[in-house]
């Protein structure tokens, strides 16, 4: 029986704790088993399919030949800057020039787009050293490949710098022969002046032979290791990724599951939905069995009793001063208990010492009979029929 709750109670906001989540994961639990499994089996299976990648990394120092040549301040050198100097290397490493001199170097059958879709350069912001990274089927091909573009990339830088020293010894030579002439002419006034220009710029000119000869722009200072386990894939990482990912969506899963399902499957559902008084409850241990021992049925847990006995009084003091004298149990659908809970509280109110009609309203699936050991027939529809008196319709348990 249903009766509503005042006005306060309706008002009371359900506060949602940590056992309501608890209890919405543990009802969904199968589904997030299921999608955590299904996740991670099928990452596990992908990766077992991809074929293993193996990383190997060169370092080139870059210096700064202008340190050598400080009496030259107009000589067009690389750039001062490092950093600036490493970044231009980096995008050098995958120009198409260094990557037709390395596929000619190995006799390479693969195209210059292929080699330069294996290799990476980057700046190592700390010390400013160009890392030439490989990436390739084999370990000894990835160190190969790493090894050759860090080398093909520091001649091609020497070979620039070179060229750009021989530039700035022809510009000195052709000075030097202007001051020359200047020398010779006796009546220069600027003979003394110019004859110790040009000793300076026959210095200028040796330092620049010189450097040419051992001075280097760039250097591979570190060849690459051979690798010593696969790059990629990386089993063991993708199934922790995948045990996340798994979790998270299984989590997300119960939670929308939840959010979407209408049914009440609780006393709290119950109590949030409907703006009326909860009288009791019963288990699903109390299904079919009865509150007190009969031929034909199960008698229902101790505590199922008391909440029968519990229904009981509420129902007294729903009105005190005019208490319910008829009682109509019902549910929505079939198999929900309304005769179950029917004769409990009807027990409950006999073995309080009130007189108590028990009426079977349910023509198309009756139990009470058999579980109360009481016979079928004569019933209700009898009665209803005219086929029978009430006194031949009642019994007493």
């Amino acid at each position: 029986m249903d009766h509503p709750v005042n006005q306060a109670a309706q008002g009371d906001p359900h506060t949602t704790t940590l056992r309501d989540y608890l209890r919405i994961l543990r009802q969904h639990r199968i589904g997030i088993v299921l999608i955590v499994v299904g996740i991670v089996v099928t990452t596990v299976a992908l990766t077992a399919q991809v074929s293993k990648s193996y990383r190997a990394e060169s370092s080139i120092q870059l210096r700064d030949v202008t340190q050598d040549v400080g009496l030259i301040g107009r000589v067009d050198v690389l750039p001062t800057n490092p950093a600036v100097s490493a970044s231009q290397a980096a995008d050098l490493v995958r120009s198409v020039q260094v990557s037709t001199q390395v596929r000619d170097e190995l006799n390479s059958p693969l195209s210059i787009r292929e080699l330069r879709s294996k290799v990476t350069g980057n700046v190592e912001l700390r010390t400013n050293l160009v890392i030439v990274t490989a990436v390739d089927d084999g370990a000894r091909d990835a160190k190969i490949l790493a090894d050759e573009f860090a080398r093909q990339t520091a001649k091609y830088l020497n070979a620039q710098q070179r060229a750009r020293l021989i530039g700035a010894q022809r510009s000195l030579e052709r000075e030097l022969k202007r001051v020359l002439t200047r020398v010779r002419d006796k009546d220069s006034p600027t003979r003394d002046t110019d004859a110790l220009t040009a000793s300076a710029y026959r210095q200028e000119i040796a330092q620049l032979a010189s450097l040419q000869r051992f001075s280097k722009a760039a250097v591979l200072v570190e060849s690459a290791d051979l690798p010593a386990a696969p790059f990629s894939p990386r089993p063991v990482r993708n199934a922790v990724i995948a045990l996340i990912l798994g979790l998270t969506l299984g989590v997300g899963y119960a939670f929308l599951r939840n959010s979407l399902d209408r049914r009440l499957r609780s006393a709290d559902d119950v109590r949030r939905e409907f703006p009326y008084a909860l009288l009791g409850m019963l288990s699903g241990d109390a299904l079919g069995a009865t509150a007190v021992p009969t031929p034909g049925g199960r008698v229902m847990p101790a505590t199922d009793i008391e909440a029968a006995r519990i229904i009981r009084t509420n129902l007294g003091y729903l009105d005190v001063d005019d208490p319910a004298k008829l009682i109509a149990v019902t549910s929505a659908l079939p198999a929900e208990g309304k005769s179950t809970v029917a004769s409990a509280v009807a027990t409950a109110s006999a073995l309080s010492g009130q007189l108590t009609l028990l009426i079977e309203c349910d023509l198309r699936r009756p139990s009470l009979a058999g579980r109360l050991g009481i016979e079928r027939s004569p019933g209700l529809s009898d009665y209803l029929g005219g086929n029978a008196t009430p006194a031949e319709v009642l019994q007493t348990v």
